[in-house]
This record gives structure tokens, sequence and C-alpha cells, in this order.
């Protein structure tokens, strides 16, 4: 089992947690997550990701986590990414997010039939990709708000959930959805779906027109290949 990690996530924790310190403990404790990460879920073979500059995300959606840009970074957290790519080789995405990286790996590894991977990550929107997941679980003040959990996606689960976060949105990354619709009726809506093209029919009446679905569908989307894009089931 190869642990596929998003890295992101870990690094930006580390450098918060050691804001106030200097920036080897950052880097300490980014090199502890990661241990954890391999005991927790009992393997040592692992690959690690980070988000680069250049997301074709910000070009089509400029509002695209729009959010976060007067949030300041954490000033250790540029030295724990180089330290991250220097220990263990962590791959910088160039065009897309860690998020498409891990997605890419997890298919290709399952079409390939090679060594079975599974994705490590707290991102809700890798529930697109079928297979093995592992969430390592949220603590706020020593308390478990998320248990971690292990878990399996089938391309069934995958395909269901990419159309329900496309009419929900995502307000995290700015992602609106369809509007009016809430998670309940989202499910109401998908109902008795079962192919992409069930599902695309049931969910495009909702948008006001095929260039709003588009946008929102393709900021949603988790590359499954390289360069990918999302188009409409034929």
């Amino acid at each position: 089992m190869i642990l596929l990690i998003d890295g992101d996530t870990p690094a930006y924790a580390a450098a918060a947690v050691c804001e106030d310190t200097d920036e080897q403990n950052a880097i300490w404790e980014a090199n502890k997550t990661i241990e954890r990460l391999l005991v927790a879920t009992g393997t040592q073979s692992f690959k690690l990701f980070l988000t680069g500059t250049d997301n074709f995300r910000y070009a089509i959606f400029p509002e695209y986590k729009a959010n976060r840009i007067k949030t300041p970074r954490p000033k250790h957290l540029a030295a724990v990414r180089e330290s991250l790519v220097r220990s263990y080789g962590a791959i910088i995405s160039q065009g897309c997010e860690a998020d498409d990286l891990l997605g890419i790996e997890q298919v290709a590894a399952s079409t390939h039939g090679t060594e079975e991977t599974m994705i490590c990550s707290i991102d809700k929107d890798l529930d697109q990709i079928p297979g093995w997941h592992y969430h390592p679980g949220i603590k706020r003040q020593g308390v478990w708000i998320r248990e971690p959990r292990r878990y399996l996606v089938t391309p069934a689960e995958a395909l269901h959930f990419f159309y329900y976060q496309l009419l929900i949105g995502d307000s995290t990354d700015g992602i609106k959805g369809a509007v009016g619709i809430g998670k309940a009726k989202a499910e109401k809506i998908l109902e008795g779906c079962t192919t992409a093209e069930d599902y695309y029919h049931a969910t495009s009446i909702f948008f006001s027109c095929e260039e709003e679905l588009l946008l929102n569908a393709r900021c949603l989307y988790i590359w499954q290949k390289e360069n990918d894009t999302w188009m409409p089931p034929s």
C-alpha cells in the first residue's frame, strides 16, 4: 500500500502551530505529522504532494478561494514546504492542485493494476476519487471533533459525490453551486441516478445556463489523468 499524502495541510498546520518559535521547530512538527500518518496507516511507502502557485482554476474563475487571499500565511510555511521537498521528495503541482495529483495517482494505480494506493487528506473533495481513503481526523484543543477514519469510496459513490457537490457548491473555495440547493434537496434531486448521464440531466436543469454549470464543474472536479478537463457525459 502506497500512502498518497496531501502535504498542504500538514505543512500549513506545522507552520501555524510554530508561528512564535523558529523554523526548525516548524519543520520538526511537520516531520512528526508525516511519521504519525505512516504509523496510523501501517505503511512506510508514501508519496507527498504540495500545491504550486499556478492553478488553472484561478484563470477560469478569479473568485476561486478569494476569501483566503487576505489571510496572512504563517511565516515558516515556505521553509516547511522546502524541507518536505528536500527530505521526502514532495512533488509540487504545476498548473493544478495537490488534490489533482492525488487523484491522478490513485486512478492510475487502479487502472494499471500497480500497487494499491490510499489517499490521505482532510479534503472532502477527494471523495470524488474511487479507492481507499484515510482521513487523519481533526483535533481542537486536544479533543477530536472528527475521528480518524479509513474508508473505501466505490466508483458509484465517487460519481454521486461529484454531482452532489456540484449542486451544493463549496463555500470554502468560493464555489456557489446551484441557487437555492442545500444538502437535503441535492440528495433528493439525485435520488435514483445511476449513470453519469442520469446525474448530468438531473443536475443541469438547476443551473441558469451550461456555461455556469461548466464553470462550477471544472473548478470542483479533481483530475483523474494528466491535464484533465471535466466534460459533460455524451
